[in-house]
């Protein structure tokens, strides 16, 4: 959940959709899409495994992209929360 909200804030450069009490439109969607979204790309994965070559690559660009966005959030958490108090 910290790495998809520090993701969410880097890429709105600040918090859109958040608020302090947690009950902004993004807190109360990512609240559940945490849970769903590896859930989906699971689901996803284990469909490519026994599908032709285009879904397997379009299966790939979704991971690689989650990988990315989690590369993003690990430095946001890192940047925001974690170095600081270094």
């Amino acid at each position: 959940m910290r790495l998809g909200f520090m993701a969410w804030f880097i890429l709105n450069q600040g918090p859109r959709g958040n608020s302090p009490r947690m009950d902004g439109w993004f807190d109360i969607a990512w609240s559940f899409g945490c849970y769903l979204l590896p859930l989906a790309v699971a689901e996803l994965y284990f469909r490519a495994e026994r599908a032709g070559p285009t879904m397997q690559r379009a299966v790939a660009g979704v991971l690689a992209s989650g990988a990315l966005l989690s590369a993003l959030g690990v430095f946001g958490a890192w940047r925001m929360m974690w170095g600081p108090h270094l």
